[in-house]
C-alpha cells in the first residue's frame, strides 16, 4: 500500500513538473511583446510586436507588423530595420493585415519601420525595444510549482476521504 502511495505521488510531481512547460511553451504565453502601439505612419496606423522563439515548436523569433484599419496593400514594400540591419517583411500567413518578419530582435535594439507603397513611403520614429519585464523561467516554475501543490492537496484529500469510508462503523450503544 505504501509503494503504490509513493508511485503516485512520483506520477503526480513528474507530470505536474512537464505539464506546465510543454503547455506553456506551445500554447505560446507570454511569448509577445509589444514595441510599438497605435503608431500613424503615413495612411497607416501600425503597432510593432516582438514575438519570442518558442522551443516546444517551430516558431521562431519574429517581428510582427500589426495594421489597424487601411490595410497596407500586398504589392507593398514592408521593411523593419533593427540596428541599420534591415528586415524584410511579408504579408502574414496566419494574421488579417499584418506583416511579419523572419527574425526576432534583441530587447535594446533600434527599430524603425518603413513602408512603400508606389512613389510613396513613410518611415516611423526609432523605438526601443523593451527589456523582458519578467523571466519565462520563473513563470513557469511558478506554474510547475502550483500544479504540483495542486495534485498534492487533491490526493490527501482523496487519502482522506478514503481512509473514512474504510472505517468500521461501531455500533452505538443507547
Amino acid at each position: 500500500m505504501k509503494g503504490n502511495r509513493v508511485s503516485l505521488i512520483l506520477a503526480a510531481l513528474a507530470a505536474s513538473l512537464l505539464t506546465p512547460m510543454s503547455a506553456a511553451a506551445a500554447h505560446g504565453e507570454n511569448d509577445a511583446r509589444i514595441i510599438m502601439h497605435g503608431t500613424e505612419i503615413g495612411p497607416y496606423t501600425v503597432s510593432l510586436w516582438n514575438v519570442l522563439g518558442d522551443t516546444a515548436s517551430d516558431l521562431g523569433a519574429h517581428v510582427i507588423v500589426m495594421v489597424d484599419g487601411t490595410p497596407i496593400d500586398d504589392r507593398s514594400v514592408v521593411v523593419v530595420e533593427a540596428d541599420n540591419r534591415t528586415l524584410p517583411a511579408l504579408p502574414s500567413t496566419t494574421i488579417d493585415g499584418a506583416w511579419e518578419t523572419t527574425t526576432g530582435v534583441a530587447p535594446g535594439a533600434v527599430l524603425t519601420l518603413s513602408i512603400a507603397s508606389g512613389d510613396a513611403s513613410w518611415t516611423s520614429p526609432p523605438v526601443v525595444v523593451p527589456m523582458l519585464a519578467h523571466s519565462n523561467l520563473l513563470m513557469r516554475a511558478v506554474g510547475s510549482i502550483a500544479v504540483f501543490v495542486t495534485t498534492a492537496a487533491v490526493y490527501w484529500l482523496a487519502s482522506r476521504a478514503m481512509r473514512v469510508w474504510r472505517r468500521p462503523i461501531a455500533a452505538h450503544a443507547g
